[in-house]
């Protein structure tokens, strides 16, 4: 009955006979211990040798794998088999590693190819050694500083605002979705799972009656179904993110309030106003969020480390050089002009100016006893006439 129940839970999904969520699916594969399908069992799909299982999640399986020949090392994800029979998470789970490559963002994970072995989907994705952020704040807990967990969200925020800038809406951001990859000192922040994202404008893959995401991590617009999914209730799940790792723990409401516990009471020394940037992301009321990410990135800014926050933009910080380097060419310049325009005009009254100069002695033919009078009025050069005999 093991060995068939994933095809009877599979089956009664496609007949919309089941409608659980996405968690009690993932329970249940738990509490029946599924193990990789015989199809995946560090066998081979295509090109790739799969060499061990690194861990699963609600909807996929991931596994560590080796192409063939190029001996490249890249992480394989594959379906469940208890949603193989569904076309509709079929679809949604190859959606993934489109909507992926479409955004193409350093902060999101590279999908590589995507395909269909012997009917399961599966997608074929950088491989990422490290943790997630929700293991990192289990392990590190309280050593692990705000800066340092500010540093981890900015670059989430910029990877979520480039989707958003596609059009596309995550669904599903919490601390198990942001892979911390390399250095502990300064890891690559990677953001994962688009299987549940939904394409603005285009065909949504989830039904309308389907509540789709973590709970915990859901804006109230979401849980009351006033909404499918937009940049906000994105901005809303980071917040409750950022909140959780700084805390230690989700934010849990006071009886009917709508404010949570103050983040200042489960961890001192948290500034008061990052906890008011961090209340106004996750705020109940979408209109008091954020505009969008973006503006919640900058918010951010002055709590991360010295040396994440990033420097001028190059234009503005490269122009002043630029016109000081010029400076001195410029005074050259005019000086060269005046000194040359000076010249110029000295040489034009030299050539126009009147020039003295005597009349010409020219013998006469008069009698010694009547010399002509001598001329003395100046003449100018030009219209000197010479009376020759």
């Amino acid at each position: 009955m093991v060995n068939g129940t994933p095809r009877i839970l599979g089956t009664l999904l496609a007949l919309d006979l089941l409608k659980p969520t996405m968690s009690v699916f993932a329970a249940i594969s738990g509490v029946l211990s599924f193990e990789p399908t015989r199809r995946f069992n560090l066998g081979r799909i295509g090109k790739y040798e799969l060499v061990r299982r690194l861990g699963g999640g609600g909807m996929g399986e991931v596994f560590e794998a080796r192409h063939a020949r190029l001996g490249k090392r890249v992480a394989i994800k594959r379906l469940r088999d208890c949603f193989v029979w569904n076309k509709e998470m079929s679809q949604r789970f190859l959606r993934e590693g489109v909507v992926a490559c479409q955004v193409g963002h350093p902060n999101i994970v590279n999908v590589h190819d995507v395909g269909v072995h012997e009917g399961t989907p599966y997608l074929v994705m950088e491989l990422l050694e490290g943790e997630s952020l929700d293991a990192r704040v289990r392990r590190e807990g309280r050593r692990l500083s705000i800066a340092e967990i500010v540093d981890v969200v900015l670059p989430v925020a910029d990877a979520l605002a480039a989707a958003h800038d596609c059009g596309v809406i995550h669904r599903d951001v919490k601390p198990a979705n942001i892979i911390l990859a390399g250095s502990e000192a300064r890891p690559l922040v990677k953001v994962v799972d688009f299987g549940i994202s939904r394409l603005v404008g285009g065909t949504d893959l989830t039904r309308i009656n389907h509540v789709v995401g973590t709970p915990c991590y859901m804006a109230p617009e979401i849980r009351t179904g006033e909404s499918r999914g937009d940049p906000l209730t994105d901005q809303f799940a980071l917040g409750v993110t950022l909140y959780e790792a700084i805390a230690g723990e989700p934010p849990r409401r006071v009886g009917t309030s709508e404010e949570p516990i103050s983040l200042r009471a489960l961890r001192p020394g948290v500034a008061p106003e990052l906890e008011q940037v961090i209340l106004r992301a996750m705020h109940a009321d979408r209109q008091r969020r954020f505009p969008d990410l973006r503006a919640l990135r900058e918010a951010l800014l002055p709590f991360a480390t010295p040396s994440v926050a990033p420097p001028p933009p190059a234009t503005t910080g490269a122009r002043p050089s630029r016109r000081r380097s010029r400076i001195p060419h410029a005074l050259i310049l005019v000086l060269l002009s005046t000194v040359v325009g000076i010249l110029a005009m000295l040489s034009w009254q030299i050539w126009t100016e009147p020039l003295e100069m005597s009349a010409p002695t020219v013998a006469s033919p008069l009698p010694p006893d009547d010399p002509p009078e001598p001329v003395s009025e100046p003449i100018r050069a030009s219209r000197v006439v010479w009376d020759l005999p």
